[in-house]
């Protein structure tokens, strides 16, 4: 008969943690009838070095030993004074050199044959024989399985029927199997069952021969099934898609946040993160990763090679080691883009409007503030003028030398000729127009009067304005213009206040709000969606006069790209179940690139309520820091996503977000719990499941196994409720301990054997 368990670590027989085989090998010699009679037991060395001998215990009642066989370090013991006909149970324990013990080994019992009266004289009746099987480890759903019997023979009982026969101790695991024995001379047969539908556990087979004797006709060989689940495949690890990124040439340092990075089921505690620029290093060289393990973010960093453009294709790897299915790659592709050309108009101050006399002869006008804007290098403008009424002003001459700043204009009005035409003066860069007009109006002369022009009146006023810059995608801006006043007390005329823009692909036409006669206006500027770039705005005031009535500022806005807020990483946290309120300062809180006019807000959201729920954060805008506090519902542990968010209040690319997770562990004890795991005989029942969370800390757990005294219980461990391992199969009742338990958690349950 062999039988095999894992060795208890009790209490009193710490050394003994290796697995103990023994096999039981009885004989019986030539007695008279009602003789005692003798077992001869051999067993395989253990191989615990700290093992120096071994007990033999046995008794006539299962589980309960009456006599003790010092064997010393002998590994076969022949045990006399034995009763025939009577049932003897056996099992045995290993020695240290201190005298502590192991735990007892499966049990083994014989029936001790009576005498053969049929027998020749001085013989005894030999029972059958059937080779021991070895036990047998199958995955879940395994399908049909076959074991070979072998050395099967009727002992002394020769002539008579063999009957064979096989018995399972857990029906809902391992049905009855069926034997096959079609080979009495060759001594060979086969049993074969099917395991049942998705279980799990491990099941004692026995296989008994009956060679028909009146007595000493039963041989057991018994082997253990155990069915495990099938293994799972390693998970690779995880990281987010990475959007795609489009960049101006010499942008600069650029950060990419690196988000979802998870190990996998690998096993492994350590995540390889690293990237590589797989198709262009002229545009983008190898990029810089900066992530911690455990973390579920990180960023990547790189600089666009000076002065390049075109695409590159990076590939970010995250490697969690395991053998198979390891790694995860995310792609996203940088798009620089030359830094796009924006054409400024050439630039001419405003002209004042002209009130000269009939016939007053040739006119020169001053043209001032003339510059050729951008236009890729070109520094050479045109300039030309024409006039809304040839027959009172015919079209002037223009003087102009290139790479001034001023110039002249030069007219003489049509003899005899009144009225009034408007002068328009145009400037060109090669690529753009810019205008500026004047009104010139001829009035009678007065008697006598030989004066060329009339007297000019005073011009009106306008503060200057500052240039302006704004973010991609402002939807408008408004300011207020100052200093608005006629610039002349017998001025009666309504002011006017207009306003144009040089580049309305930039920044449309801006609306202007103005009550005569105040001194201030708002200006309301409307960006074009979406565009970069930059475009001068022009603001005139107009009091009416005949001459010297007008007054113009300009100033310049500047759409820049919008860059998001940041916010620095948060670490994972950790803490143990009911430990309170708890703080993180948040740090590295700004409100992007350029800096935005809005009110920044920081808010935090948790993936389980019913772990960590409502957490808070206390910011003021502009402040760099915040602070969050949390706290773990009461007796609760698990794991709960915390998300924080920035947003800018811009109109796109405003929000920011990191991630990091609130992990609750149960406290440290220094209490050895105890679970009763229940009283059944219902040979398969699970009879209890002590779920009883480890401390940290001491990383030792134990408990009671009570329920049907002498039974047989294995206990089995698990740390997620769905891989189960068998550590220990014992007589009920006894203690089981696990000073190996480590931090975390860890379940456990028993099964009824036998």
């Amino acid at each position: 008969m062999a039988m095999s368990r894992a060795s208890a670590n009790t209490g009193n027989r710490p050394f003994a943690r290796n697995c103990f085989l023994w096999v039981v090998l009885l004989w019986l010699g030539q007695l008279p009838a009602f003789a005692d009679q003798s077992v001869t037991l051999t067993w395989n060395p253990s191989p615990d070095t700290n093992a120096v001998g071994y007990k033999i215990y046995y008794g006539g009642t299962s589980g309960v030993y009456t006599n003790t066989v010092n064997v010393g370090s002998a590994t076969t013991a022949t045990v006399g004074g034995l009763t025939a006909g009577a049932t003897y149970y056996f099992s045995a324990t290993t020695v240290s050199a201190s005298g502590a013990e192991s735990a007892f080994s499966n049990e083994a019992n014989y029936v001790i044959p009576l005498v053969d009266t049929n027998a020749p004289t001085g013989g005894t009746s030999q029972p059958p024989t059937l080779d021991p099987m070895a036990n047998l480890t199958i995955y879940q759903n395994a399908g049909l399985q076959t074991v070979n019997l072998t050395g099967i023979s009727s002992g002394s009982a020769v002539g008579n029927p063999l009957v064979i026969s096989a018995t399972s101790s857990d029906g809902t695991i391992i049905p009855t199997p069926t034997v096959s024995f079609n080979s009495p001379s060759t001594g060979s047969g086969i049993l074969t069952f099917t395991p049942v539908a998705n279980a799990l556990g491990m099941v004692t087979v026995t296989v008994t021969v009956d060679n028909g004797s009146a007595s000493g006709n039963l041989t057991n060989q018994m082997f253990t099934v155990t069915v495990v689940p099938v293994p799972v495949p390693n998970q690779p690890p995880t990281l987010d898609a990475i959007t795609n990124l489009t960049i101006y040439q010499n942008a600069g340092l650029q950060t990419v946040n690196l988000t979802g990075i998870t190990a996998g089921t690998s096993g492994s505690p350590t995540v390889n993160v690293y990237a590589v620029s797989s198709d262009n290093g002229a545009i983008i060289s190898t990029p810089t990763v900066n992530y911690t393990n455990s973390n579920s973010t990180g960023t990547l960093t790189f600089t666009p090679v000076p002065n390049a453009s075109g695409t590159a294709t990076v590939t970010v790897t995250v490697d969690n080691g395991g053998a198979s299915n390891n790694p995860t790659s995310q792609v996203f592709t940088v798009t620089v883009l030359p830094v796009p050309v924006v054409i400024q108009p050439p630039t001419l101050n405003a002209i004042t409007n002209l009130t000269i006399y009939e016939n007053a002869g040739i006119q020169t006008v001053a043209l001032t503030g003339i510059t050729s804007g951008s236009t890729n290098g070109n520094q050479l403008v045109t300039i030309w003028a024409y006039t809304s009424d040839s027959t009172i002003v015919p079209a002037p001459t223009v003087n102009y030398t290139n790479a001034y700043s001023t110039g002249t204009l030069t007219f003489a009005p049509v003899t005899n000729a009144l009225g009034t035409a408007t002068v328009t003066v145009k400037v060109n860069n090669g690529a753009a127009n810019f205008s500026q007009t004047f009104t010139v109006t001829v009035v009678p002369a007065p008697p006598g009067n030989t004066t060329a022009s009339v007297p000019a009146g005073n011009q009106p006023t306008l503060s200057p304005i500052a240039n302006l810059s704004l973010v991609e995608g402002t939807m408008s801006e408004t300011i207020t213009l100052t200093g608005i006043g006629s610039g002349s007390t017998s001025q009666k005329s309504l002011l006017r206040v207009t306003a144009t823009s040089s580049n309305p692909k930039i920044v449309s036409t801006p609306l202007v709000r103005y009550s005569n006669p105040a001194s201030t206006a708002q200006l309301t500027l409307r960006p074009t969606v979406n565009a970069v770039g930059t475009s001068t705005i022009t603001v005139t005031v107009n009091n009416g006069g005949k001459s010297n009535n007008i007054i113009s500022q300009s100033f310049t806005v500047t759409l820049v790209p919008n860059q998001p807020p940041t916010l620095n990483p948060i670490a994972n946290v950790t803490i143990l179940r009911d430990a309170g309120s708890q703080d993180i300062t948040l740090t590295g809180i700004t409100s992007g690139s350029p800096a935005q006019t809005h009110v920044l807000q920081v808010r935090v959201t948790s993936s389980n309520p019913h772990l960590i729920f409502l957490p808070t954060i206390k910011y003021t805008s502009p402040a760099t820091n915040a602070l969050l506090t949390f706290k773990p519902t009461v007796n609760s542990i698990g794991v709960a996503t915390l998300t924080v968010t920035v947003n800018n209040g811009g109109r796109n690319n405003n929000i920011f977000t990191q991630h990091f997770t609130v992990t609750v562990t149960p406290p440290a004890t220094n209490i050895v719990s105890t679970a009763n795991v229940g009283s059944s005989s219902s040979a398969g029942q699970d009879v209890a499941a002590a779920l009883t969370t480890l401390g940290q800390s001491q990383g030792q757990f134990s408990f009671q196994v009570t329920g049907v005294p002498g039974a047989k219980y294995v206990v089995q461990a698990t740390s997620d409720l769905i891989h189960w391992t068998s550590v220990q199969t014992n007589t009920s009742p006894f203690t089981f301990q696990d000073t190996t338990a480590g931090s975390g958690q860890k379940f456990y349950r028993a099964f009824y054997l036998q």
